[in-house]
């Protein structure tokens, strides 16, 4: 029975190395709801996976809400005072079982935030290594 995978994504990260933006003419917007299509299509391939985008604050931010719902999909906005990154840390250190966290795969561009989920026992991927296996 293959164990359930709960991927921990930098949206941001994700939007900006990917051909997403370009795709949507620079509208962030867009490109977010874009990049939770493409991860529901994804999770589709992953049975039992579920995911949660981390963005950085939504200050500035007037659409921050997907037209598009999907249970498996959670998507969150860092408060005003942290970024992305911190978050996926938190949310990381708020479940208190090792072999749950083992479940997790943060995808981020930040090698110091791979580093340090790992050391929480989390797998990692570089961002550009998670489009490449989701198709983004």
């Amino acid at each position: 029975e293959a164990t359930m995978s709960h991927y921990l994504i930098d949206g941001y990260n994700l939007i900006n190395l990917s051909d997403v933006l370009e795709s949507c003419g620079h509208d962030m917007s867009l490109s977010r709801d874009v990049l939770f299509s493409k991860l529901k299509t994804f999770l589709n391939s992953q049975k039992g996976s579920v995911a949660t985008i981390v963005y950085d604050s939504k200050i500035g931010v007037l659409n921050v809400h997907n037209t598009e719902r999907d249970s498996r999909i959670h998507v969150i906005f860092a408060s005003a005072s942290e970024i992305a990154d911190f978050k996926i840390q938190k949310i990381l250190a708020s479940e208190p079982d090792e072999g749950k966290r083992q479940n997790y795969t943060v995808a981020s561009s930040d090698s110091d935030i791979r580093r340090e989920s790992m050391f929480k026992f989390a797998k990692t991927m570089t961002s550009e290594d998670f489009a490449e296996l989701a198709g983004i």
